[in-house]
C-alpha cells in the first residue's frame, strides 16, 4: 500500500489517535470520519487491518526478540549478549563484547522489529550498514556493523555510558551559554554526516548522550536510512507507521510527518527543537496540544511558541536548573536566540537554515555578541552588537561606580529620605557623583575609536587622572581610589590594589561618616591581608561588622571580607559562621543591593563546600550567579570569581574534566570582556592544576609558565606560587624530577609574600612528598605528608587534599612494609572522596583512592579484592582520563580486563 505523500499528513494524524485505541472507539472514530471522508477513513481502515494481519501472524514468534532474558549468553556475529539495557517500538537494546578473539570491547546490539525493515530485505540492510559503518567522528558513536540472524536484523553499534543530554546539562545546571557551547559539539558531528550524505532523521534527547566527561555523543546516526522503502527514499514503509516510527513525532520536521522528502532541513528542523528544549525544558508546540493527533497536526499547522516566551513561563526550578532566573533566562532568550529558533523551525524547509554549519555560525556568532544572519541586518541592530562586543572597553571603568557602595540608585534613593538622613545622604550622592563624572571623563579621553588599551593601561591613566584631578578635594579623590583598588581586588591584582586603597584611607577625612569610614577601613584590611601587610586586619573587620552604627551595606561587605579571609586561610567553621554574618546584616538593609547579595552568597557558598556542604554549595553558588545575571554582569569579574569557586569545587568533588570546561569558560569570558583580552591569572593557574590532575602534563608545563608569568606581572604572590605548584607536578609526572624541585624551590621563596595560614601554601607539602616518593625516599614523603595532613586535621577539613595527602602517605607506608597503615590511610582518603563525591556518577579522585586500595590488596595477595576494588576504579576513571593513561590502564589491567 503506497500512499501519495501529501496523503501521508492527514492519514498520520487520524492513525496516532487510534492505534491504541479499543476495538469499538476504533470503529466509532471511522464511521465519523468516513462521513465526512470516505477516501480517508478506508486508508486508515487499511493499515489497520494489515497490522492485525500482522499481529495474527505473529511477525515476531520465532524471532530472537520473543526470547526474552534467554538471550543472554547468545552469539551474534561476533558479540555475545550479556543483558538487556533497553527495550522500545524499534526494538530491544543488548550489552554485548566482542567474542571472535580479535579484540576485546563492549558493544551495543539493537535488534529491529522485522516490521521496520521495509521490502528491501536483508541483503539492503546488510549492505547499507556496511556503508553507516564507515561514518566516524569522535561525537557520534559508530555504527559497527548490521546484519540478520536467523532472519532477525540487528545492529552493532558502539556502547555509550552516558545520559540524555537535556538530562546531564540539567544535572550540571548548565547556563545558557554552556548549553549553546555543548550544542556546538552536537552540530559538528552533524555537519560532518550531512558532508557524507548521511541525514540522521530521528534527533531526539535520547540519541544525545554525554558522557561522564561531558563527552558528546550522537546514537542512531543513519539508522532509518535501513528503515525506509527503497522505492520511495525519503519516506517510510507502510509498516513503520504501525510498528513503530523510524522517527520521534515530537522532534520531526514536518516534511517528514507529512511523508514529504527529507533533506539536511529535516535535521536542522530537529535540532532546533532538541535546542528549544536544552534551553527553556519545554516543546517549541506543546502550549498548543494536548493529544497524539494535535501534537501532530500542531507540527505541520501551528506556529511554534517564541523562545523567550516560552522561557518566561517556566518555573523556578526549571530555571535552576540553568543557573539563573525565569525572568532573566526569558531576557537572556529574547533577541537573537528568539530569531535563530525561528527560522531553525520555519515550517517551509527552503525557509529554514539550508546547512547545520550556517546553524552554527550563527550561534557562536552570538556568543560572541557579533550580528547573526538569522536578524534584519538594520544599522541599529548592528550598533547594539558592536556595544554588547565592546562593553569591556568601558566595564572596568563602569565597575568605579558599581564599587561605590549602595550605588548611584540607592544614594538617590536616599537622598529622598527623611531629613534626619538628609546630611549622610547627600554625602553618599557626592561619592557617587564623583565616581559617574569620572568614568565619563575617562571613557571619552582615553577610548578612541581605534584603541585598544589593557586593563593595566586603563587602570594607571585612570590612577594619575584621579590623583592630578582630584587634588586638593580628598573625599573626591578617596572616593576614586578606593573604586580603583576593588578592581584590582577582584581580578586578583592585590600588589596594585593595596597602596590605592591604603591611600584611600589616608585621604579620609576626619569628619566621614562611620558607614564610609567603615568601606574604606574594611577594604584596606582584606588587600593588607592578602599581601601580607597587616597584622590586624580581623580585629579591624570584626570591629566594623559589628558596629550597630554602620549602615547595613557597609557592615556586610566587612563581615564578607572577614569571610574571604576565613576562606583562604581554610578556616571552615569561621567561614561559615562569618559568611551567614554577611547575609543576616544584609538582610536588615532596607536598600536594594544586588552585587553585595550576591557576593555574600557566592562566598557563603564557598563555606559550604569547605565544610563538605556540596549540595548546599552548588543551591548557593547558583543563586549568587542568578543574580548577576539579572543585573547583566554575568560576565563581570566578580562573578567571575565567583564561577571560578564553583569551578574549584567540582575539582574537589573530583569531576575534573568539568572544572576544566568551567576554567575555560571563566578564561574565555575573561578575556572577551577586557579591554586588553587578558585572563585572570587566578583562572590560568586552576587550568594548569585541572590539566595537570588530567594527566596532560605537557599542556599544565605550558599553561603553568603562563600563570606565572601573568601573575608575576601583577604582583600575585600566590597565584605565582600556584602556577609554579603546578608546574612541579606536572613536570614529575614526565620524569623531570630536577626541573620539578627547582620550581618548588622557586614556590618556596614565594612563601613569605602569601598569608600566613593560606590555604595554598600547605600544598607545597604535597608536592615535596610526591617528589620525595618519585625519588624512592618515603621516609622523606611520609614526613611532609605528615605536616599536610595535620593542617587539615587541625582544622576538621576533610576535604579532597587531605585525600591526596593520604594516598601518598599510604603508598610511602606501603614501601616501608607498613601494610595496615597503608591500607587504613587508603580507605581513609577513599572515604573523604566518596563523600565529597556525593551522588555525582564520577570522581577522578575517588577512582584513583579505588585504584590504590586495588593496588594494595593485589600486592598483598587479597586477589579478589583487589579485582573488585580495581573494577571500581575503571568505573570511575574511564571518560575522566584518556584511553593511554597510565592510570586507567593499570586499573584496567588489575581488573583484568
Amino acid at each position: 500500500m503506497a500512499l501519495p505523500h501529501e496523503r501521508w499528513r492527514d492519514v498520520r494524524a487520524l492513525l496516532a489517535t487510534l492505534i491504541e485505541a479499543s476495538p469499538a472507539d476504533r470503529a466509532a472514530r471511522l464511521d465519523e470520519v468516513r462521513a465526512a471522508d470516505p477516501a480517508l477513513a478506508d486508508d486508515v481502515a487499511a493499515l489497520l487491518a494489515r497490522e492485525a494481519a500482522v499481529q495474527a501472524d505473529g511477525f515476531l514468534d520465532g524471532t530472537v526478540l520473543s526470547a526474552g532474558a534467554g538471550l543472554a549468553g547468545r552469539r551474534v556475529g561476533a558479540y555475545t549478549l550479556v543483558r538487556e539495557l533497553g527495550h522500545g517500538g524499534m526494538g530491544a537494546v543488548w550489552l554485548a563484547e566482542r567474542s571472535d578473539g580479535r579484540f576485546e570491547g563492549a558493544a551495543a546490539v539493537k535488534f529491529l522489529n522485522l516490521a521496520l525493515v521495509g521490502r528491501g530485505g536483508g541483503e539492503r540492510f546488510e549492505r547499507e550498514g556496511r556503508v553507516l559503518a564507515r561514518l566516524e567522528h569522535p561525537h557520534i558513536a559508530r555504527l559497527l556493523d548490521a546484519g540478520l540472524d536467523a532472519g532477525q536484523p540487528y545492529l552493532v553499534l558502539e556502547y555509550v555510558d552516558g545520559v540524555a543530554i537535556d538530562r546531564w546539562c540539567d544535572e550540571q545546571r548548565l547556563d545558557v551559554a554552556g548549553r549553546l557551547r555543548l550544542f556546538l559539539d552536537v552540530l559538528t558531528a552533524v555537519a560532518h554526516a550531512h558532508g557524507r550524505l548521511v541525514l540522521h532523521r530521528d534527533l531526539k534527547p535520547g540519541n544525545v548522550l554525554v558522557t561522564g566527561g561531558g563527552v558528546v555523543k550522537l546514537l542512531d546516526f543513519g539508522i532509518a536510512k535501513l528503515l525506509e522503502d527503497p522505492d520511495r527514499p525519503g519516506a517510510a514503509t507502510d509498516l513503520t507507521a504501525l510498528a513503530g516510527r523510524a522517527f520521534t513525532p515530537a522532534y520531526a520536521a514536518p516534511e517528514q510527518i507529512a511523508g514529504g522528502d527529507v533533506t539536511t532541513a529535516t535535521d536542522v528542523y530537529a535540532l532546533g527543537v532538541l535546542l528549544f528544549h536544552l534551553l527553556t525544558g519545554a516543546h517549541p508546540t506543546a502550549a498548543t496540544t494536548s493529544t497524539a493527533a494535535e501534537r501532530l497536526r500542531a507540527a505541520l499547522d501551528a506556529e511554534p511558541t517564541r523562545l523567550s516566551t516560552a522561557a518566561a513561563r517556566v518555573d523556578a526550578d526549571v530555571a535552576t536548573r540553568r543557573a539563573t532566573t525565569p525572568s532573566h533566562l526569558a531576557r537572556q532568550l529574547r533577541g537573537d536566540l528568539d530569531n535563530i529558533l525561528a527560522k531553525t523551525l520555519k515550517k517551509v524547509p527552503a525557509e529554514r537554515y539550508q546547512t547545520v554549519t550556517a546553524l552554527a555560525d550563527d550561534l557562536q556568532r552570538h556568543l560572541r555578541h557579533e550580528p547573526v544572519s538569522a536578524r534584519p541586518d538594520s544599522a541599529a541592530y548592528r550598533a547594539s552588537r558592536f556595544v554588547r562586543r565592546h562593553r569591556a572597553g568601558v566595564a572596568a571603568a563602569a565597575a568605579l561606580v558599581l564599587a561605590i557602595a549602595g550605588g548611584v540608585v540607592s544614594t538617590t534613593w536616599q537622598a529622598r529620605e527623611a531629613a534626619r538622613q538628609r546630611e549622610a545622604a547627600l554625602d553618599q550622592l557626592q561619592r557617587a557623583e564623583t565616581a559617574s563624572r569620572f568614568v565619563s571623563q575617562m571613557v571619552s579621553s582615553t577610548w578612541g575609536a581605534e584603541e585598544r588599551l589593557s586593563r593595566a593601561e586603563f587602570l594607571t591613566r585612570a590612577e594619575d587622572r584621579a590623583l592630578r584631578q582630584w587634588s586638593g578635594a580628598p573625599v573626591q579623590q578617596s572616593t576614586v581610589l578606593l573604586a580603583l583598588a576593588s578592581i584590582y581586588t577582584s581580578s586578583g591584582d592585590y600588589r596594585h590594589a593595596e597602596p590605592l586603597s591604603k591611600r584611600a584611607l589616608e585621604l579620609l577625612p576626619a569628619t566621614a561618616d562611620a558607614s564610609w569610614r567603615a568601606l574604606v577601613e574594611c577594604h584596606y584590611a582584606l588587600d593588607a591581608w592578602l599581601t601580607a601587610k597587616s597584622g590586624d586586619s580581623i580585629a579591624t573587620l570584626r570591629r566594623w561588622a559589628e558596629d550597630p552604627a554602620v549602615d547595613p551595606g557597609s557592615a556586610a561587605l566587612c563581615a564578607s571580607d572577614l569571610t574571604k579571609i576565613a576562606l583562604n586561610s581554610n578556616q571552615p567553621a569561621d567561614a561559615l559562621t562569618y559568611a551567614r554574618l554577611a547575609t543576616q546584616v544584609l538582610a536588615r538593609d532596607a536598600t536594594p543591593r544586588p552585587e553585595t547579595r550576591a557576593s555574600t552568597l557566592g562566598d557563603l557558598a564557598f563555606a559550604y563546600a569547605l565544610n563538605g556542604r556540596g549540595d548546599d554549595a552548588d543551591r548557593e553558588y547558583a543563586a549568587a550567579l542568578a543574580i548577576y545575571a539579572d543585573m547583566g554582569q554575568q560576565a563581570s569579574a566578580n562573578a567571575l570569581a565567583i564561577l571560578n569557586n564553583w569551578s574549584t569545587m567540582a575539582m574537589g568533588t573530583g569531576d575534573v574534566p568539568r572544572a576544566l570546561t568551567l576554567f575555560e569558560e571563566v578564561i574565555r569570558q575573561a578575556r572577551q570582556n577586557s579591554p586588553g583580552g587578558e585572563a585572570p591569572p587566578y583562572a590560568l593557574a586552576n587550568r594548569a592544576s585541572a590539566l595537570l590532575a588530567l594527566g596532560r602534563y605537557d599542556e599544565a608545563v605550558s599553561q603553568a609558565d603562563q600563570a606565572r608569568e601573568i601573575s608575576r606581572q601583577a604582583g600575585n604572590a600566590t597565584f605565582e606560587f600556584s602556577a609554579r605548584l603546578s608546574e612541579a607536578g606536572a613536570r614529575m609526572e614526565l620524569g623531570q624530577l630536577d626541573g620539578a624541585a627547582a620550581a618548588l624551590d622557586a614556590a618556596a621563596g614565594l612563601l613569605r609574600a602569601i598569608p600566613s595560614g593560606a590555604a595554598v601554601g600547605n600544598v607545597i607539602h604535597l608536592r615535596r612528598a610526591r617528589l620525595a616518593l618519585l625519588r624512592d625516599d618515603p621516609a622523606a614523603a611520609v614526613s611532609h605528608a605528615d605536616t599536610a595532613i595535620a593542617f587539615y586535621d587541625a582544622r576538621r577539613m576533610r576535604i579532597s587534599p587531605m585525600a591526596i595527602a593520604l594516598r601518598i602517605r599510604a603508598e610511602s607506608a606501603a614501601r616501608l612494609g607498613q601494610r595496615e597503615r597503608a591500607l587504613a590511610d587508603a580507605a581513609d582518603a577513599l572515604a573523604i572522596n566518596q563523600k565529597e563525591q556525593g551522588a555525582r556518577r564520577q570522581s577522578l579522585q575517588t577512582g584513583l583512592s579505588w585504584l590504590l586500595l586495588a593496588r594494595l590488596r593485589h600486592d598483598g595477595q587479597d586477589t579478589a579484592g583487589g579485582r573488585e576494588a580495581a573494577r571500581r576504579a575503571v568505573e570511575q576513571l574511564t571518560g575522566m582520563l584518556a584511553d593511554t593513561h597510565g592510570d586507567l590502564t593499570l586499573a584496567r589491567s588489575l581488573a583484568g580486563g
